[in-house]
């Protein structure tokens, strides 16, 4: 049975994100921007392959691997702890937002937006018989002020039993900052809107380095709020 989280960053009125879906279905979980859920989403699957792709209706034109981006899931942080895939969410969004608040007749849970020298950081967990995300913040050395959880359904090729969407703000890292500037550097579009096809967000993969992937940390999803007074004029 599919049971699904929603989240996004800011206010209703003021949003700093687009909503954000995590669901899981059965020993799968997927991960989907609202405005662009049709067209992409990561898939987190129980063979341990994950994988950020194009959905089949627009992949007529591609090859047969609708795959954007791949990587392995990385091995435990910590006993019965996995990490799937992070989003960091830098505090230097646009202040003039290009688009109004999404209309959603879900349940949202929305989340205290970082300032502009901090980042906003969500991040998948899969355990096995863990109440609480208490023993993976104390291994990060994190706090978390949100967090959420789904069932999951173990079975031989991953033996967890939930997952785990945690959040955290911390000080903005400088290659975010970096990475931020280039990426709305580099995106053109008619700041009236009228052409924008009701995107709100942009977000870019990031792999890791083997370092750090052997440690247990996954790639990260770069995620920044267009608006007027950061994209290119």
């Amino acid at each position: 049975m599919k049971k699904t989280v929603r989240v996004a960053i800011g206010t209703p009125d003021f949003p700093h994100s687009s909503i954000w879906s995590t669901t899981s279905n059965r020993s799968e979980v997927y991960l989907s921007e609202r405005s662009s859920y049709a067209i992409s989403k990561i898939s987190l699957h129980s063979s341990g392959l994950s994988r950020f792709a194009i959905n089949e209706l627009h992949s007529k034109n591609r090859l047969d691997d609708r795959a954007l981006s791949k990587w392995l899931r990385p091995p435990q942080l910590a006993p019965d702890w996995w990490m799937g895939v992070s989003l960091v969410f830098p505090g230097m969004g646009g202040r003039s937002i290009l688009i109004p608040a999404e209309q959603c007749n879900k349940q949202v849970s929305w989340l205290i937006a970082p300032s502009e020298y901090e980042e906003r950081c969500l991040a998948i967990f899969f355990s096995k018989n863990q109440q609480d995300l208490s023993f993976a913040a104390s291994v990060l050395g994190l706090h978390f002020d949100w967090t959420a959880r789904l069932p999951l359904e173990p079975n031989e090729k991953i033996d967890a039993d939930t997952v785990w969407i945690a959040s955290w703000i911390q000080p903005l890292e400088k290659i975010v900052s970096e990475q931020a500037l280039d990426l709305t550097s580099n995106i053109l579009i008619d700041h009236r809107g009228k052409d924008f096809s009701g995107f709100a967000t942009a977000f870019k993969f990031y792999p890791r380095p083997k370092q750090e992937l052997e440690k247990g940390f996954p790639p990260w999803f770069l995620v920044v709020t267009l608006g007027e007074d950061n994209l290119k004029k």
